[in-house]
């Protein structure tokens, strides 16, 4: 029992079924303000709050799952009443082993525009560090 809770990727029983956990440990970097920093242990295939914070309003969720053989995980960003998105202008992002990602205050509308390029204010700064399988 000892062994498998050291492993990257564990194995537990809960109700008959075996789920997977993956370990997370994350940094927010706020831009102007308090940085927070955390641990969570998600399972796969289920949605996991990486940050619920109040000030500014932002709340971080990751799902992990498995891909021919490899794991992917899908970040998504909300803030509130008003939108925020990673550096794709999207509050969705798909990433196999992603570390750093932007996060910034608006949205891209998907409506293409020549010519007009709007910057986006930057939010903060997300890194993460997942304990990953290595098989």
């Amino acid at each position: 029992m000892a062994l498998l809770a050291t492993l990257p990727l564990s194995k537990t029983v809960a109700e008959g079924a075996a789920l997977q956990t993956v370990p997370v440990h994350f940094g927010m970097l706020f831009d102007g303000t308090d940085h927070v920093a955390g641990d969570v242990t998600c399972q796969l295939e289920r949605p996991c709050v990486l940050l619920n914070n109040k000030q500014p309003a932002l709340r971080l969720s990751i799902q992990f799952s498995r891909q021919d053989g490899y794991l992917s995980e899908q970040l998504d960003v909300r803030c509130g009443e008003d939108k925020c998105s990673f550096a794709t202008g999207r509050p969705t992002v798909i990433s196999r082993g992603g570390r750093e990602f932007d996060i910034f205050e608006g949205e891209d509308s998907g409506m293409e525009m020549s010519l007009v390029l709007k910057p986006l204010k930057r939010l903060g700064h997300l890194s993460l560090m997942v304990w990953r399988e290595n098989r």
